[in-house]
């Protein structure tokens, strides 16, 4: 039972995008209109400038912006 209810909380963080939270944050935007559309930190970087990165990984970490 622990790894069933470990499995289904890795699958519903996994499916958490930070780069989506973040860009519509700073920029009101979803992360899919900007740069390539790609929803990775990656188009984010590209699009805007590394700050929004360094946002989203902290958080990703569970550390404070």
């Amino acid at each position: 039972m622990g790894r069933f209810i470990s499995l289904l909380l890795g699958y519903v963080f996994g499916n958490f995008l930070t780069a989506e939270v973040v860009s519509r944050r700073i920029s009101g935007k979803s992360v899919f209109d900007v740069g390539t559309g790609n929803p990775g930190m990656a188009n984010i970087v590209k699009s805007r400038r590394a700050s929004p990165c360094r946002i989203a990984c902290r958080r990703w970490l569970g550390l404070r912006p």
